[in-house]
């Protein structure tokens, strides 16, 4: 559903955010960000084999270049990275914030610790490292990192809480939403695992990527059975209602032309075609399947079908005509897969508008239908139906309208995670690793802003009392910022000034090793790599380029609108309320709080609103298009009300059924329209009498028959997305055929 997301703006705004910061960018960054994170569980068999697992998967996935790491609580940091903190440990540690971190006394403290530690399991971790950091800075500050962040240990990797399952979370760069991408990996995690299963262990994997691979692969299983099933339907309706194998192939070819020109043009535009935008674009056209529809319908013998062509063509014409001036609304939203959508439906219609005009003629002179068409007897008394048009009659049902509308009033949709089709099942096993692996809290952040991104690194350097005391007061269970992966340059310059000189460092290792089992001369590295920390210029984002830890920065410290933006991300949040009722009473210029979710259904909300005033604008030049083009205030009137009553009813029946109406309502309610102007300018004609109308209502008919197949299908997906869009359009096209044929007889007169 991200395709449905509006893009980035420098207006968009949220009540609860500074103006300054863009919401949008928030959480764009923070979608692509997890939308490579796989969180993966381990079950059954025993802890031991659960751990021995948990190592080889991780082992085999590390040997995939693809992914950028991989997670069980046991492994190491890439080479870049590890070289990285080795090289700038003593400005990473918080451990020298003190002057006396390197006095004698802890010193000795430290080598005693080493010692014991040698002795200990530990002792080949020790021997690579005590020489050159004696102090244990490196682990220090991964410990740092990972403090009240990481999850359980069994058997030294990440476990649940009841020791049922061993934890891993694997990350691949994946370039936006790139569902192809989150695909392989979840195929990579599957089959390195099953290479190094046994009969007693399963896996469980979850993370946005597997969302979405869910949601496609469920829209591409209901739409291609849909498809196939309805378009059987519609051909067997198209050769029952003409009786010619030749009609049906020509009814296909404007169709086709369509598909293929929306496709051409989304792509030219936009540079590329959404795979929602092609699902959805095909049955936003399948109303090009009418335009031949109605050439059949009105075909009178096989002398004359250019004339019978071009008697209908102007009110084809005026059709096509206000169905993209409807559609042209969605062009010029901030909605990339909306955008799409307008331009692929436009360009296609206009295409199967042409080849319908000037290309049919041509091939059903080529083989000429045997049959004269003709109307079935019921068909020639339905088109004797209608009641009289008047004005009593329009005010009656405006005002009846307008009262159930006070009864049944819209609500709307905000929540497009309501239209996912992603089971509950699978939402419910998502959340349970999360908590699992204590994962940051996806729903709510704080925000700092700055001009520069160590601006914004002080300023949450500054919060940390704060923080903290979140923690203490048990509102969070921990927090991540900025700073902990990469401190302010002020931070970096003040740990430097408390290194000591290489005279003073040598002199206090010279007097701790006296009464310990070290020799002096064992630590010549550590003076070496402190002495030369001394004159290091401190670490910054350009030399963090192209490590882990730049991946783990990302999403937490970037640019936005020309602003810089550093993310306070909250583990175990315990009341969301109270959490954000206490940073705003820190009252705090620099800090904002933002509920994601509220957030989005209020960006939802926002562009819907703007969605909805273009349709207006879009119908106002729809109405001026219809009365320059008919020159006539009666067929006007008529189907301006049958086309409103239509809509109006559609939307009190999707009321009543408790729907909310989403975007996704709202296009197909476009489609709608179109359809019932269509229905509603043929029914009007008023050219050659009840025989004409006769063929109108018979190819009304089999346009209806057709629409109402394929939607009534859609309708009964088990994909909300799907169901909603056909539930829509069926009931709509529905209406639009009852009120067209009851109320496109007499006169409008007031009485």
């Amino acid at each position: 559903m991200q395709q449905f997301l509006p893009e980035s703006t420098d207006n968009a705004k949220s009540e609860s955010v500074a103006p300054i910061v863009d919401p949008l960018s928030i959480l764009n960054t923070i979608n692509e960000s997890n939308s490579g994170l796989f969180l993966v569980s381990i079950r059954g068999g025993t802890a031991t084999q659960r751990a021995k697992a948990s190592i080889q998967l991780r082992k085999k996935l590390l040997s995939d270049k693809e992914f950028t790491f991989v997670n069980n609580g046991k492994g190491l940091l890439p080479l870049k990275d590890r070289r990285l903190l080795k090289k700038y440990r003593y400005l990473l540690s918080a451990n020298n914030d003190s002057a006396t971190v390197f006095s004698q006394k802890e010193f000795s403290q430290a080598l005693k610790h080493r010692y014991q530690e040698l002795r200990s399991p530990l002792a080949g971790i020790v021997k690579k490292t005590f020489r050159y950091d004696p102090t244990a800075e490196v682990r220090f500050i991964l410990k740092q990192w990972q403090e009240g962040k990481q999850p359980a240990r069994k058997q030294g990797v990440w476990a649940a809480a009841d020791g049922k399952s061993a934890l891993l979370v694997a990350g691949v760069d994946i370039d936006g939403a790139d569902i192809n991408k989150q695909q392989w990996a979840i195929n990579k995690i599957n089959q390195s695992f099953n290479t190094i299963r046994s009969n007693d262990l399963d896996i469980l994997i979850s993370g946005m990527g597997v969302f979405a691979v869910q949601a496609r692969e469920k829209i591409k299983s209901d739409s291609k059975r849909i498809s196939v099933i309805a378009s059987v339907a519609v051909l067997l309706l198209i050769f029952w209602a003409f009786r010619s194998i030749w009609y049906v192939f020509l009814a296909g070819l404007p169709l086709f032309a369509a598909i293929l020109s929306g496709i051409v043009a989304t792509q030219l535009i936009f540079n590329s075609v959404h795979g929602i935008t092609l699902a959805f674009g095909l049955t936003l056209i399948g109303v090009a399947l009418d335009y031949p529809v109605h050439i059949f319908s009105h075909l009178t013998n096989s002398d004359n079908i250019r004339k019978s062509i071009k008697n209908i063509w102007p009110t084809l014409r005026l059709g096509v005509l206000t169905t993209c001036l409807g559609f042209l609304a969605l062009t010029q939203t901030n909605f990339s897969g909306l955008a799409q959508l307008g331009v692929f439906a436009i360009s296609g219609l206009l295409t199967a508008a042409f080849i319908t005009r000037f290309v049919l003629p041509t091939l059903l002179q080529f083989k000429q239908n045997k049959a004269v068409v003709s109307v079935p007897g019921w068909v020639k008394k339905l088109s004797q139906y209608g009641m009289p048009f008047k004005f009593n009659t329009v005010m009656i049902s405006l005002v009846g309208v307008s009262v159930l509308f006070l009864i049944f009033p819209i609500k709307w949709e905000s929540d497009l995670a309501k239209l996912s089709p992603v089971s509950a099942e699978q939402l419910k096993i998502d959340t349970q690793l999360r908590q699992q692996l204590n994962t940051d809290d996806l729903a709510n952040i704080a925000i700092v802003s700055g001009t520069n991104s160590n601006e914004v690194i002080r300023k949450t350097e500054k919060l940390e009392v704060f923080l903290t005391s979140l923690v203490e007061r048990n509102i969070i269970s921990g927090f991540r910022t900025p700073y902990q992966i990469l401190p302010s340059i002020e931070t970096q310059v003040s740990r430097q000034k408390n290194l000591p000189k290489k005279e003073k460092l040598q002199a206090i290792v010279s007097a701790a090793t006296q009464d310990s089992p070290f020799r002096e001369n064992s630590f010549t590295g550590f003076l070496s790599d402190v002495d030369g920390s001394r004159e290091l210029a401190p670490l910054t984002l350009v030399q963090l380029e192209g490590t882990l830890l730049a991946k783990q920065l990302s999403p937490m410290l970037f640019k936005s609108n020309q602003t810089w933006l550093g993310i306070i991300r909250f583990v175990g949040v315990k009341d969301r309320v109270v959490l954000e009722q206490t940073i705003q009473q820190l009252n705090h210029s620099d800090l904002s709080f933002l509920n994601i979710k509220a957030a989005s259904q209020s960006i939802i909300d926002e562009f819907r609103n703007e969605a909805i005033s273009l349709i207006g604008v879009g119908l106002v030049v729809i109405f001026i298009a219809l009365l320059l083009s008919l020159k006539d205030s009666r067929r006007l009137m008529q189907v301006s009300f049958i086309v409103a009553m239509a809509l109006a009813f559609d939307i009190l029946l999707l009321n009543m059924l408790g729907q909310a109406l989403s975007l996704f309502h709202l296009v197909s309610l476009l489609l709608v329209l179109g359809l019932g102007l269509d229905y509603s300018l043929f029914f009007t004609r008023q050219n050659g009498g009840q025989a004409e109308r006769e063929k109108t209502v018979y190819g009304i008919l089999v346009c209806f028959g057709s629409t109402a197949l394929v939607f009534g299908m859609l309708a009964g997906s088990s994909v909300p997305v799907l169901s909603a869009i056909g539930l829509t359009v069926f009931l709509g096209v529905s209406l639009s055929f009852i009120f067209a044929i009851l109320f496109s007889h007499a006169d409008l007169r007031q009485h």
